[in-house]
């Protein structure tokens, strides 16, 4: 059987790896992707059905504690966001923040680490590594500043192996990430058919046969292929935003006017995003360039909110 869920969805994600019942699972995952023993984790922020209905643009992360005191947080990201790189930097910098309160030492302080795993390809540069770990190291020297510091960003398009080539823990995560909707639960390939996966696929097959958990699953889901369709029809917007903008550039500077087109375009995707009524471009065009960067700016703290 099949359960036809996708583990990529994060409703599904964190049903898998955030729900208290399956600290085991999350343990694994931990400890596949960052290559260390990781112990005792207790879930921060543990499954809550709420957290879907609620708000559809919540971000559904799983945030975790060891034993020891470090701090992980582990999310799944179907579409990218524009500035992605500097998001995930920013909360991983609150969650390491998060750890001291007035007057504490900052010798208290415990490493934390940052986990995305991320379906589209992020560094063209490296075309076929779909792991990559970032630290804080002197680039000359190769010296660590801190241990203190782990982001980590798993690009799942990059991971193409077929079930006879996968050998370790993380390859068998991922092809269960790409695969895992259409795999037979009792027809697992060999190298799949192992406890922790087994139990994966368990958790994705009662989801499908409950008809709540299918309804919300499938409205994340529809949520997903909706933002999926905007971004791409404001990837056009954009693009005739910047060329409007490149055009009234050339009689007031070529940099000025791309600027201003940048901003028309994200303007448009963040109504969109927000079902609110398109500003005619007329009126946009009345704006300066300050004004318009104000817009956008307000328009993403509604449509990002904070964790």
């Amino acid at each position: 059987m099949t359960p036809g869920i996708d583990p990529k969805v994060d409703y599904a994600f964190k049903k898998v790896f955030g729900s208290e019942s399956n600290l085991d699972l999350l343990t694994l995952l931990l400890e596949a992707v960052l290559g260390f023993h990781v112990s005792a984790v207790e879930i921060i922020n543990p499954f809550n059905e709420k957290e879907t209905s609620d708000a559809k643009l919540s971000i559904l992360d799983i945030k975790a504690r060891d034993a020891s005191g470090r701090l992980f947080d582990v999310e799944m990201q179907m579409f990218p966001h524009e500035a992605i790189i500097e998001r995930l930097i920013y909360y991983w910098a609150k969650l390491y923040a998060s750890q001291l309160r007035a007057a504490e030492d900052f010798t208290n302080l415990r490493p934390a680490y940052s986990i995305c795993f991320i379906n589209s390809r992020l560094f063209q540069q490296t075309p076929v590594e779909f792991l990559n770990q970032f630290e804080m190291v002197d680039r000359r020297t190769g010296v660590v500043l801190s241990k203190h510091f782990g982001l980590t960003i798993v690009e799942l398009p990059k991971f193409t192996r077929r079930p006879e080539e996968i050998v370790t823990p993380l390859e068998r995560w991922c092809y269960y990430f790409q695969h895992g909707e259409s795999l037979d639960t009792e027809h697992l390939p060999s190298t799949m058919n192992e406890l922790p996966i087994k139990k994966a696929m368990e958790v994705l097959m009662r989801m499908s046969q409950d008809a709540e958990e299918r309804a919300r699953y499938e409205s994340r889901e529809k949520f997903r292929r909706d933002m999926n369709q905007i971004m791409a029809d404001a990837a056009n917007a954009t693009e005739k935003g910047m060329q409007k903008g490149m055009e009234k550039g050339m009689e007031k500077g070529m940099e000025k006017g791309m600027e201003k087109g940048r901003h028309f375009g994200a303007i448009t995707i963040l109504q969109s995003i927000l079902k609110l009524p398109q500003t005619p471009e007329q009126d946009l065009e009345k704006l300066s360039l300050d004004e318009l960067q104000r817009l956008a700016e307000e328009l993403q703290r509604q449509v990002i909110p904070g964790k």
